[in-house]
C-alpha cells in the first residue's frame, strides 16, 4: 500500500502507440530466462503501466531500459505490484524501486505539461499547445491549436484551423497577387521600324589543321588493362584485411569485456556480449562453448544444452559438449541420454583428449542405476589425484565402500565436504540399517572418513558386509578394528566365525581360543553358534570349550 501512494505522489502521463520503443523486461536470478517484451501505456517518476503478453512474478526486482521519442534513454528497476489479465494480454503495474533524480525530475516536467494540456482542452480551450512544452515530442495534438489571423479590416476576428492544412492553402496561386509588367515610357516612344538598317559585317572562320595522332597499339593496352586488374585487386584486398583486422579486434575487445563480467560476476552481461560475437560469427566454437558454460553457471540448464548441441552441429566429436551434454543430463536424471553423450566421448581417439572425466560421469550414472559392477570398472581406473567435485567423491567412494573396498572408499569420501561430525554420521547409520543396509554402509564409511580411529564405525561394516556375505571386506573391517584395540573378545569371536564361514578351520579355531581367553562367556556362546558347527566334533574345539 506504501509503494502505491508513493506512486500516487507524482502525475501520469498516456503513452500513445509509436511514442515508446518496446520494453524489454530482464528477469532476476533465479528467473533467468529470455527478456519479456511489453508496451508502455503511461508512466511517471513513481512507476509505469505495461501489457505484456505473459505473467510476471509479483514483488521481484527488474531491470528495464525505456526510450521515449525525442527523451534520451534511461535505464530504471522496478517491481510487479498489481497483475491483471485481460483476453490473453497482462496488464502489469510497475512500481520504480531504483531511478535517477534527473530522469524523476524529468518525468515531474512531462507529467505537468501533460496536466495543462489536458485541462486546457477539457475546458474547451483551443489554444491549448504553449511554448517550451515537455510533453510536446510525445503529443499526438501538436499543430491542431488555434492560429490568429490578423487583417486591416477585421482585428478581433479568430479562424480556427489545422496549421497543416493552413499551409497547404497559403500556397495556393490564386492567393499570389502578382501587378502585370509596367513598359516604362522611354521604350514606346522609340520608332523601331523607322531605325538605320545595320551592315553586316563577315569574319572568315579559322582554318584548323588536323593533327594526327598515332594509335595505341595492342601491347600498351594489354599492359594497361593488366595494370587496372591488378590496382583493383590490391586494392580489394586491402579492404578485405582491413575489414579483418578491424572485426578481429572488435570480437577481441568484446571478449575480453566479456571475461571481466564473468568475474564479477555479471552473467548476463557475459551472455550478452558472447551473443554480439556469435551473431556476426556463429561458427566461432570457443565463443559458443563460452556461453553454453555461462548458462550453466546461471542454471539454464536448456539454454546450455541448446549451445551444446549447436557445437556438435558443427563439430560431432567436440569433447567438452559431449562431456557437459552428459553432465546436463544426469543433473536432470535423465540417465539413458546421459550415458549415450558419455560413451559417445569415452571413446574418443584424439591423442590430446584426456576422458577421464568422462569416465567419472559415466560410472555416476551407472551407480545411480545401482549398478555397482559397471561403476566400479569405470572408477578403478582413476588417478587418485584427479581433481573433482563433491558429486563424484561421494558416489566414487560410495561405490568402492559397497563392493567391500572400505580404505579405497574413505579416501575419496575425505576429499568431499562432508558437513556432519562423525558421531552424527555414526548414528545416522544405526538408523539407516533398519530399512536400507546400503546407506548405512555410507554412513559408516563418511564417519571413519571424519574420524579414522572410530572402532564402532569399523564393527559395524564388519557386520554388514558379514550380511552381505562380503566375508573378505568384513575380515578387514574387524581387523582394523583389533588394530586399535587387540583386547576386544567380541570383535575376535566375530572374526572366528566369519573364518569359519570360510571353511577355514585352523584360523576359526585360533581367533575362538584367543576371544575365550579373554572372555570365557564365548565359550557357550560357540557351542551354541551355527558357524562351527562342522568343528563340534573336532577334540581342539572341544578343548577350547573346557578351557577355565
Amino acid at each position: 500500500m506504501d509503494e502505491i501512494s508513493e506512486r500516487r505522489k507524482h502525475k501520469r502521463f498516456a503513452v500513445i502507440e509509436g511514442i515508446a520503443e518496446p520494453v524489454e523486461v530482464h528477469f532476476p536470478p533465479p528467473f533467468y530466462q529470455e527478456p519479456v517484451v511489453g508496451q508502455i501505456i503511461d508512466i511517471s517518476a513513481g512507476g509505469l503501466g505495461l501489457t505484456i503478453s505473459e505473467p510476471l512474478p509479483k514483488f521481484f526486482t527488474f531491470s528495464l531500459y525505456i526510450r521515449l521519442r525525442g527523451i534520451e534513454p534511461f535505464e530504471i528497476k522496478g517491481k510487479v505490484i498489481r497483475l491483471e489479465n485481460m483476453e490473453g494480454q497482462y496488464l502489469a503495474g510497475i512500481s520504480f524501486t531504483e531511478i535517477d533524480e534527473a530522469t524523476v525530475e524529468m518525468l515531474n516536467l512531462i507529467s505537468d505539461d501533460f496536466e495543462k494540456c489536458r485541462k486546457k482542452r477539457a475546458a474547451g480551450d483551443k489554444n491549448f499547445c504553449f511554448d517550451e512544452c515537455m510533453f510536446g515530442t510525445l503529443c499526438d495534438q501538436r499543430g491542431k491549436s488555434a492560429k490568429v489571423h490578423v487583417t486591416s479590416e477585421q482585428i478581433s476576428e479568430i479562424e480556427i484551423t489545422d496549421i497543416k492544412q493552413q499551409t497547404i492553402e497559403e500556397k495556393k496561386p490564386e492567393e499570389i497577387n502578382v501587378p502585370p509588367p509596367v513598359i516604362p515610357p522611354s521604350l514606346e516612344a522609340l520608332d523601331i521600324e523607322k531605325a538605320a538598317p545595320v551592315k553586316e559585317k563577315i569574319i572568315p572562320a579559322p582554318i584548323v589543321l588536323p593533327v594526327r595522332i598515332p594509335p595505341s597499339t595492342t601491347k600498351e593496352k594489354s599492359i594497361k588493362k593488366r595494370y587496372n586488374v591488378l590496382s583493383v585487386s590490391i586494392l580489394f584486398f586491402l579492404i578485405v584485411v582491413g575489414v579483418y583486422v578491424v572485426k578481429n579486434k572488435i570480437t577481441e575487445i568484446i571478449l575480453d569485456i566479456a571475461e571481466k563480467k564473468l568475474l564479477i560476476p555479471e552473467y548476463e552481461s557475459a551472455v550478452k556480449n558472447y551473443k554480439i560475437v556469435l551473431k556476426y560469427e556463429p561458427k566461432k566454437l570457443d565463443v559458443r562453448l563460452k556461453l553454453a558454460q555461462t548458462y550453466v553457471k546461471m542454471r539454464m540448464y536448456a539454454n546450455a544444452e541448446r549451445e551444446y548441441k549447436k557445437v556438435l552441429s558443427l563439430h560431432p566429436d567436440n569433447f567438452t559438449a559431449l562431456l557437459e551434454l552428459g553432465k546436463i543430463n544426469l543433473k536432470l536424471n535423465r540417465l539413458k541420454d546421459a550415458k549415450n553423450y558419455l560413451i559417445r566421448a569415452k571413446f574418443l581417439t584424439s591423442p590430446n583428449t584426456d576422458i577421464s572425466f568422462a569416465k567419472v560421469y559415466l560410472g555416476i550414472c551407472y551407480e545411480k542405476e545401482k549398478n555397482y559392477d559397471a561403476a566400479i570398472k569405470e572408477f578403478s581406473s582413476l588417478s587418485s589425484d584427479l581433481k573433482l567435485t563433491d558429486e563424484a567423491y561421494l558416489s566414487i567412494g560410495k561405490v568402492y565402500g559397497l563392493q567391500g573396498n572400505f580404505k579405497k572408499a574413505v579416501e575419496f569420501l575425505s576429499r568431499a565436504n562432508l558437513s556432519k561430525n562423525a558421531v552424527e554420521y555414526f548414528e545416522t547409520g544405526i538408523v539407516k540399517n533398519e530399512v536400507d543396509s546400503d546407506d548405512a554402509v555410507v554412513n559408516f564409511l563418511k564417519a571413519l572418513a571424519k574420524k579414522n580411529d572410530f572402532t564402532e564405525a569399523f564393527e559395524w561394516l564388519g557386520f554388514l558386509y558379514r550380511k552381505k556375505a562380503l566375508y573378505d571386506a568384513s575380515l578387514d573391517a574387524y581387523r582394523e578394528a583389533i588394530n586399535i584395540n587387540p583386547q576386544q573378545a567380541r570383535v575376535i569371536f566375530n572374526i572366528a566365525q566369519i573364518h569359519a564361514l570360510k571353511d577355514d578351520t585352523s584360523s576359526a579355531l585360533a581367533a575362538l581360543d584367543k576371544a575365550v581367553s579373554l572372555d570365557r562367556t564365548y565359550r557357550e556362546l560357540a557351542g551354541n553358534s551355527y558357524e562351527f558347527n562342522e568343528m563340534k566334533n573336532l577334540p581342539e574345539f572341544k578343548r577350547i570349550l573346557r578351557k577355565k
